[in-house]
């Protein structure tokens, strides 16, 4: 019995993670408002050769001639958001969480990924990839999807967007203290039922950035 509930409540955490975690195509977020801040911190130039380590080897091994990535950086609060883990009945923590699937995660990688992902931030053109990509704001983005008419809006994104995989996002990247491990949350998402956002542990290896392990966290 017990188990049977906790894989009810696993269904429902997916569910919901699918929604709050998605930095929404549909409608335009709680901080579009707002002017997103660049970061300048000595790690901002590493963040880019963390996303770059992890697009080349995910995102590119298909035939994608065009990457659209979105500006402003999310995390995802279904796991991160303590509040939203107590309302779900959730006694673990982000930490405990994501500690059972990656075990060689350090404490203060994720440390560092829950204080850089505090406030959202502005992506900017500083990916080092082999193919054309373009970042995209909400003024780019939103009028493309009006309420309630999911399937036009597609066809309207990939008419602007012709050859592209859909709207990829990013967290801020969360590293150790030797910037030797990252962490990060990613997803992509392509159409009314298609897209997934996942966390994904990278490793440094000589000057390259490389996937290492990966938790899916919603799929649609």
């Amino acid at each position: 019995m017990t188990q049977i509930i906790h894989i009810l409540l696993l269904a429902m955490l997916t569910m919901f993670s699918a929604n709050s975690c998605a930095n929404g195509v549909h409608h335009e977020s709680a901080n579009s408002g707002k002017q997103l801040s660049v970061s300048v911190t000595p790690s901002a130039d590493e963040e880019y050769s963390v996303y770059s380590g992890y697009l080349r080897s995910e995102e590119l091994l298909g035939n994608a001639k065009l990457l659209v990535i979105r500006e402003g950086t999310t995390g995802c609060p279904m796991y991160e958001d303590g509040s939203i883990l107590i309302k779900f009945g959730t006694k673990e923590s982000f930490h405990q969480i994501v500690k059972k699937r990656f075990q060689e995660v350090e404490q203060a990688t994720l440390d560092d990924y829950v204080e850089n992902n505090k406030t959202p931030e502005k992506l900017l053109s500083k990916f080092d990839l082999p193919i054309k990509y373009v970042i995209a704001n909400n003024a780019d983005i939103a009028p493309l999807f009006p309420k309630g008419e999911p399937d036009r809006a597609w066809k309207k994104f990939y008419a602007k967007y012709p050859n592209s995989t859909g709207i990829l996002f990013f967290s801020k990247v969360g590293f150790n203290s030797k910037k030797t491990q990252a962490f990060i949350y990613a997803g992509r998402r392509c159409g009314g039922l298609c897209g997934s956002g996942k966390y994904i542990l990278l490793e440094k290896k000589g000057s390259a950035w490389s996937m290492e392990n990966e938790m899916e966290l919603w799929t649609s």
